[in-house]
């Protein structure tokens, strides 16, 4: 049986909300980078055998919002609802207008494994320290600070990164349904059958997630999820489609 052609394209959003609930007012970004080392996909809900769909050549940053081509692959018919990205260890971001620390234009940095962004869950490990634990492609663990690369797992069955205030570690995958400990909300599967070729468009909604925390400029997390994805009719805080321009 010929297996589908998937060809994998990000496109941004700008309406709603961003995934944490911002307790700063923000602004929203004009550029939303990542170095991308590699992505993957998987059939499982806990990002089991993960199959490659990019492999950078030459790893560089990629503007999510520039609705970048972020490779293809040949898939099997299924429902696929788990993302996987191997990126550097930082996010680089520019606001669209002016706030506090945050000035129009401008590029800010922020390191996954020292400016707070992501809070483990498990222990072992101070929130913003580069001790946190890293679940790599491969199966193995490193620490955030004594690798080039992490990976964000995004799931459908992660409710991850749903507050503020709440601990969630994007660096582990999720255990079972519902883990609002591990991994990221992915608000969307991908759906593959048939054939022939399809695309599989990854919305990013950033809405107003750039803020001033008074000294530098910060982002809070995207809201992420494939585009063809209906939204279940129980849907939970890891199962809603995100809206469409």
């Amino acid at each position: 049986m010929k297996r589908p052609l998937v060809l994998f394209a990000a496109c941004a959003a700008s309406v709603g909300a961003s995934v944490a609930s911002p307790a700063k007012a923000g602004v929203r970004p004009a550029t939303f980078e990542l170095e991308v080392f590699r992505v993957a996909v998987s059939t499982s809900g806990d990002c089991s055998s993960p199959i490659v769909t990019y492999a950078a050549e030459q790893p560089a940053y990629v503007d999510l919002m520039a609705e970048p081509t972020l490779g293809e692959a040949h898939l099997d018919d299924g429902t696929y609802v788990c993302l996987m990205f191997e990126v550097a260890p930082s996010v680089v971001f520019s606001p669209a207008a002016s706030d506090g620390a945050c000035v129009a234009g401008t590029p800010a940095t922020m390191s996954f494994c020292e400016e707070g962004l992501v809070a483990p869950a498990d222990g072992g490990s101070t929130p913003d320290g580069a001790a946190t634990p890293v679940r790599q492609l491969d199966g193995t663990t490193t620490s955030c600070g004594a690798s080039d690369r992490v990976v964000l797992y995004l799931s459908r069955w992660s409710n991850g990164a749903t507050s503020e205030a709440k601990p969630f570690d994007p660096f582990q995958p999720p255990v079972a349904a519902g883990d609002g400990d591990h991994g990221v909300a992915l608000f969307g599967a991908l759906d593959v059958s048939g054939g022939g070729s399809q695309v599989g468009t990854l919305v990013v909604e950033v809405a107003d997630s750039a803020y001033s925390d008074g000294t530098s400029c910060k982002m809070h997390p995207p809201k992420i999820g494939f585009e063809s994805a209906p939204a279940s009719a129980d849907a939970g805080a890891g199962d809603a489609a995100p809206p469409k321009n």
